[in-house]
């Protein structure tokens, strides 16, 4: 378990300084920051339901959520 709080934390770090970096990126950009801050909202609220409620939600849900956890976070390293 706690494994999957470390790897938690760092998709969180992760996500952070994404968004932050897109945010100066796009300043004076109204709509594409709105739009930038609903996607990181989406999947931060996707991944952080998947993380605790894995035991409720069916297999294929959960493996979905987790590729798409693993293939943001390998994105973000690459960049």
């Amino acid at each position: 378990m706690r494994a999957l709080i470390h790897a938690f934390v760092i998709h969180l770090t992760l996500n952070v300084l994404v968004f932050l970096k897109g945010w100066h990126a796009f300043e004076g950009k109204k709509a594409a920051r709105i739009t930038l801050a609903a996607v990181f909202v989406t999947e931060l609220l996707i991944y952080t339901v998947g993380f605790f409620c894995y035991r409720v939600l069916p297999e294929p849900v959960v493996q979905q959520i987790r590729a798409m956890g693993t293939s943001w976070m390998l994105f973000l390293l690459y960049k």
